[in-house]
């Protein structure tokens, strides 16, 4: 029976059970209130141990109020913002953080920040500097609110939206975005200016097809997300954006199609990798941690490097998972039989393709279970069937054997 339900798990989907997140729950002879971590105990309380200890507990209180993954909103002067940020980045020892002090429209104070490498500058001398430092003079309401106005009026970019906390400003200027403080406003211009280099489409290397596309993943999450949507040109089609990492701002895309892909599947899939608390780690590595069963020999999972597989599997009703990073996508839920699937039988007439998968299929179990059938041969009645030269390579492996037990 166990051998049939195991047999049976491998090609049978089930839905995974909901776990719930650990909770510590207290006791009866535990008290866990405020005054716990407020007062310090008793041993600690005399002695020069309970003073450094003391002191350390306040240093570490006062790092985690100041830390921008609170609720930090940003303060209206200018010079706050920037010292604040200049702590955040640590400047001026970290070189990548550009901060460019200006004035706006000849009327306030302002600076923009960006990191080095990740922005298109051209983006930045030409459609926002240019913009804001430009000598004519603008006929400014006193009314009018300055940050609608350089938004609406002024800067000569396609995406801007505004922030009013830390993280919010830390999270963008990491992903390639531009900053703009304004002395005065409590909140932040963010504007799109992503132009870090990367690598150009070429043919995929692991699944390389006679007939059909000759474009791959790369290892940018929009140039991945686009391939797939120059394929499916469909308003249905779906692109949510899920945080992986919290502190290294690690991103990846679940695509699928609406009223075609199952809500549930993408619900507990975002869940999941939700759930990832994790700093930096590998695609594969994903992978396995989101799967049902990790221990398992045969992958619940299939990844691929063309745009074709993926949007015709997104087209039966499966969820695509597109990591930042890495030049594969993740298809999920697969069974076993779809592993025997390639890039081109999507390009092939179903003729052709149902038989070579078929001979795949009958391949692979021959090849799991043929080498044992020689062995078989030559053992009991069956050994006079063996050729004269296997048996004697038979018997003499057999002493070989015995020799060294």
């Amino acid at each position: 029976m166990k051998l049939r339900r195991l047999v049976k798990t491998l090609f049978v989907y089930e839905e995974p059970k909901q776990d719930n997140e650990l909770e510590l729950l207290e006791g009866e002879d535990e008290d866990f209130s405020e005054e716990f971590y407020e007062k310090p105990p008793e041993d600690l309380q005399v002695g020069l141990k309970g003073k450094i200890d003391r002191l350390l507990k306040r240093v570490k209180k006062d790092e985690i109020q100041q830390s921008p993954s609170g609720s930090g909103r940003l303060d209206k002067d200018l010079q706050n913002n920037l010292e604040r940020l200049k702590h955040e980045f640590n400047l001026p020892t970290n070189h990548d953080i550009v901060v460019r002090e200006i004035s706006v429209l000849r009327k306030k104070k302002a600076f923009i920040m960006y990191l080095e490498g990740m922005v298109d500058e051209n983006t930045i001398d030409n459609y926002i500097l240019r913009q804001l430092i430009d000598p004519a003079e603008k006929k400014l309401r006193e009314s009018t609110d300055l940050v609608d106005y350089i938004i609406n009026n002024v800067l000569a970019a396609n995406q801007c939206v505004v922030k009013q906390s830390y993280l919010e400003v830390i999270e963008r200027i990491l992903n390639g975005h531009t900053a703009l403080f304004i002395d005065g406003y409590g909140e932040s211009i963010i504007i799109d200016t992503v132009g870090y280099e990367k690598r150009s489409v070429s043919t995929p290397q692991t699944e390389i097809v006679v007939q059909g596309p000759q474009e791959g993943f790369v290892e940018d999450m929009r140039t991945n997300v686009t391939l797939v949507r120059r394929i499916l040109r469909n308003s249905n089609l779906f692109t949510e954006i899920v945080k992986i990492s919290p502190n290294n701002n690690m991103n990846c895309a679940i695509l699928y199609i609406k009223n075609i892909a199952n809500r549930q599947i993408v619900e507990e899939l975002k869940r999941r990798i939700s759930g990832l608390e994790i700093d930096f780690i590998s695609d594969g590595a994903i992978v396995e941690l989101l799967e049902d069963h990790p221990n398992a020999l045969f992958p619940q999972i299939l990844s691929t490097e063309g745009p074709d597989r993926v949007s015709a599997l997104l087209s039966d009703g499966r969820v695509a998972i597109i990591f930042d990073g890495t030049p594969m996508a993740n298809i999920v839920p697969m069974t076993f039989f779809h592993f025997f699937h390639t890039a081109e039988d999507f390009s092939l007439r179903w003729q052709y393709g149902t038989f070579l998968r078929i001979v795949r299929l009958l391949a692979t179990l021959s090849a799991i279970f043929s080498p044992g059938y020689p062995r078989k041969f030559c053992n009991g009645s069956s050994f006079n069937l063996c050729p004269a030269d296997r048996r004697f390579r038979c018997g003499k492996f057999s002493r070989a054997i015995s020799t060294r037990r």
